[in-house]
């Protein structure tokens, strides 16, 4: 991250810069994450309410409850054959 950051700004990031482009950074990580575990499940990306329904849980490192909730949920269980 401070190499790109030097690259294109050609100088150092000071503390409060690095710190914001590293939460940008784990915010991505995250949204990725999230999308990951929708497409393999629900063969799409995550919409505005499947965000706002794990998000949280995600963002807090409880990625299991996240995925239980995704299984029990009718979308998935609207996917199941029979």
């Amino acid at each position: 991250m401070v190499a790109l950051y030097a690259a294109i700004l050609a100088r150092d990031p000071d503390r409060e810069s690095r710190c914001g482009a590293v939460v940008k950074l784990r915010q991505g990580a995250i949204e990725n994450l999230l999308d990951g575990c929708y497409i393999g499940m629900f063969d799409r990306q995550a919409d505005s309410a499947g965000v706002r329904a794990y998000m949280g849980s995600v963002r807090s490192g409880r990625y299991t409850d996240a995925r239980l909730r995704m299984i029990r949920s009718v979308k998935f269980e609207r996917r199941l054959p029979g």
